[in-house]
């Protein structure tokens, strides 16, 4: 009798614990369900031809694209022009904003 009563309080008191780690699985799952269905909605229009490859291309083909830039080595140089654009981006939006706030806030007397 006491080694069914010993075994009995580990599980109930593991169960709650188990119970919680699967809802949150659970709902992992249902987030990531969306994209999934989304990419599989494209892939489908895209291989019955309602959706133009010239317009957005299917899934499979911007993969397949992906990877050959890597093989290459032209994803890496892309990358690095994007990024140089970005904060050049940055760096003008930044000062025209200075200059903006400097000349209608400062200068108008607001602020």
């Amino acid at each position: 009798m006491t080694i069914s009563a010993e075994l009995a309080v580990p599980l109930a008191s593991t169960t709650p614990a188990v119970n919680r780690r699967w809802a949150h699985r659970k709902w992992g799952l249902i987030r990531l369900l969306p994209p999934v269905v989304l990419l599989g909605i494209w892939q489908l229009g895209s291989a019955l031809g309602l959706i133009p490859q010239d317009v957005l291309p299917a899934p499979s083909v911007i993969i397949e694209a992906g990877i050959e830039l890597i093989e290459n080595g032209q994803l890496a140089d892309a990358l690095k022009v994007s990024g140089v654009r970005v904060i050049e981006g940055l760096v003008l939006g930044g000062f025209l904003g200075v200059i903006n706030y400097q000349y209608f806030y400062v200068r108008a007397g607001g602020f």
